[in-house]
């Protein structure tokens, strides 16, 4: 199955629109987390799919507690 198009949004609109800080984004980058790319001298944009393929449900880790 061929790649998905590219969606492309600079890091607040990502940041965003996936509910975390543009700062966490520079920290993935940094780290090679994630992958940027620069559009022009200053712009920085990040691929929406590679954001969306972060993300991984998570499991119950244990019985719940009474209330």
């Amino acid at each position: 199955m061929p790649d998905p198009a590219p969606r492309w949004a600079p890091l607040k609109q990502a940041a965003a629109e996936n509910g975390i800080h543009y700062r966490t984004l520079l920290y993935w980058i940094k780290h090679g987390l994630i992958q940027a790319h620069r559009f022009g001298p200053k712009l920085l944009q990040v691929d929406l799919n590679d954001l969306d393929a972060m993300r991984v449900p998570v499991e119950p880790t244990g019985p719940r507690r009474a209330s």
